[in-house]
């Protein structure tokens, strides 16, 4: 048995990962849909566009439910495959299906990559773990989660091994990922590393590489025709013109700030924590110059220029040098070149695999050993320091703690699940006391999110959305104006972003979450109701109580709860 376990340590090690890895998913069966989940950017927005679109796979060209009718291309999908479990789901398991997913292939991915790497199982198994534990959204799919296992796959292309898997690995990481946020980093890397290496060696030796990058990017084409269709000219002339031809993009103001965050992979999407890591490389850099070991950091340092250059080119796209040229020819300005930062979190757990190699390569050396036990002692004491250091700062971060504390502090700990956000059983209520199909009149949402109202199959005059037509902006904006020229901050807000078309008061300002135990009231609201009429609006669902209905010709219809909901709605009818 010992003997088993010694030759097959690779698998032994990889199933006691998937164990490790499992547990940050467990509470999700335990708490269900009153688990807290990141509400910003997933449930208000990307988790409705999985739902539409998967309630319109293959049907027609409108979301009727929203904006009054959106184009679908106004709820495009992050990561296009993974419609499906939308389809055969409800929108929870639906959901949790995509954090297993995006889960364990970053497990998977960066086990494999870094024992190809490094020849060594162990640290796969470490950098692996705590990698598939960073607190990845799983709306984006595999967009930085599967960078790994997409980098393992050419690998395996270069050395002319497993090509068929190699191929099925590469469309399944590019279908389940998003083009414009990380994939055409990727395309870009995948495309120099193939001009570097067929310029070294030819075409010929590498043609399973091309082949897979082909495959590559294909697979993206395909997956977002709908996407590509807009840098094509002619080809959707009669389409309306997008709302984000309004942009009003500012130049980059803080470039240390930037450089810090970016560097160091802060992105709240997919924080990487790369201080330690990075100060764990300069060491160990500084003592391989010391001691004559050149040879073995040209591939942290390597690593380090590729992230010097990533974090160069992200704060250049946002300078203003590139504002006043480059992004001022069509889509290019409001493309987000800098999401190039997305290949960040993978490439410091790259890193860090790669130190921890240099640590057991250099004092597995019998010599040095011989010549220096205290340099043998602090070289593994500092690696594994850096572990523990590691996985204390990615576990006080990760979702498995918050939901950890949910269990135990339910009483107390104040977040927002699911259930709570969505808050079915309350617009059930309203729903009642309508009484009428919903198909039959639109509704806005004010003080909150219009995406629980969408959630729960209301049709809405709001939504959130980075593509939709620049007239219905125009025609939204009118019910709302007098509120902008009240606040300074919501005009802005409004008029040079506007992805979020929502009722907007400068009393609870743009996108609000007000809670019951929070609310105050509306003093003076100052909306056009005639224009929401217009527009087929009957209904308005309130965060707070309009002490000037009356004034604005609204009635007020009641107000829904329940004792463990978020928000208390007031309803009022138009007319």
């Amino acid at each position: 048995m010992i003997n088993w376990i010694k030759n097959h340590k690779h698998i032994v090690l990889y199933t006691l990962g998937i164990f490790v890895v499992a547990v940050s998913i467990l509470p999700y069966f335990i708490l269900k849909e009153n688990i807290w989940v990141t509400f910003h950017d997933q449930l208000d927005g990307e988790v409705l566009n999985y739902i539409y679109q998967a309630k319109y796979f293959l049907k027609g060209d409108i979301v009727p439910e929203m904006m009054n009718g959106i184009p679908k291309t106004g709820m495009l999908m992050p990561a296009p495959m993974g419609v499906i479990f939308f389809l055969f789901m409800s929108p929870f398991w639906a959901y949790v299906c995509l954090q297993i997913l995006v889960t364990f292939t970053a497990y998977t991915g960066m086990f494999l990559l870094l024992t190809k790497i490094t020849d060594d199982c162990r640290i796969g198994f470490v950098c692996g773990c705590m990698f598939a534990y960073l607190p990845f959204m799983p709306v984006y799919g595999l967009s930085i989660a599967g960078l790994p296992l997409l980098w393992y796959a050419f690998m395996m292309l270069y050395e002319k091994d497993k090509v068929i898997i190699s191929y099925v690995l590469l469309v399944f990481t590019t279908g389940f990922s998003s083009f414009v946020l990380s994939g055409f980093a990727v395309c870009l890397m995948m495309f120099v590393v193939l001009a570097y290496i067929i310029r070294r060696n030819g075409i010929k030796k590498h043609l399973h590489m091309i082949i897979g990058f082909v495959v590559m990017c294909v697979t993206f084409v395909l997956c977002n025709l709908s996407l590509f269709a807009d840098f094509i000219p002619g080809i959707n002339s009669s389409k309306e013109v997008s709302h984000r031809t309004e942009f009003i993009l500012y130049p980059l103001s803080d470039y240390m700030g930037e450089f810090k965050m970016v560097f160091f992979g802060e992105s709240m999407y997919t924080p990487a924590y790369g201080g330690v890591i990075c100060g764990f490389t300069l060491i160990l850099i500084v003592l391989c110059l010391i001691f004559k070991k050149k040879d073995m950091i040209r591939m942290p340092l390597t690593i380090l220029t590729v992230l010097l250059v990533i974090t160069v080119l992200s704060i250049l796209w946002k300078s203003s040098l590139c504002l006043n040229t480059i992004r001022q020819l069509g889509p290019l300005k409001y493309f987000q070149a800098n999401r190039i930062s997305w290949l960040v979190p993978p490439l410091w757990y790259v890193l860090l695999g790669i130190d921890f190699k240099i640590v057991l390569q250099w004092l597995s050396s019998g010599q040095d050993r011989m010549k220096n036990k205290m340099l043998w002692v602090i070289g593994y004491g500092s690696a594994l320091l850096v572990c523990a250091l590691m996985a204390l700062i990615i576990c006080k971060q990760s979702f498995l703690n918050r939901h950890i504390r949910q269990i135990l502090f339910s009483d107390t700990y104040d977040i927002i699940t699911w259930n709570q956000y969505y808050a079915g059983d309350v617009y059930e209520q309203i729903d009642e006391m309508i009484g009428r199909d919903k198909s039959e009149y639109r509704v806005v949402s004010l003080g909150m999110s219009p995406a629980a109202a969408l959630y729960n199959g209301f049709y809405c005059l709001d939504g959130y959305s980075n593509n939709y037509p620049l007239s219905y902006k125009h025609e939204f904006k009118a019910i709302i104006e007098d509120e902008l020229e009240k606040s300074e901050e919501n005009r802005i807000y409004f008029d040079e972003w506007g992805n979020r078309c929502y009722l907007m008061s400068s009393e609870s300002g743009g996108s609000p979450m007000i809670r019951k135990y929070a609310a105050t009231a509306y003093q003076d609201l100052d909306i056009d109701v005639n224009q929401l009429s217009s527009m087929g609006c009957e209904y308005i669902f309130s965060a707070m109580e309009i002490l000037n209905a009356d004034d604005l010709g609204l009635t007020s219809e009641g107000a829904y709860e329940t004792p463990a909901s978020y928000y208390k709605i007031y309803v009022y009818s138009i007319g």
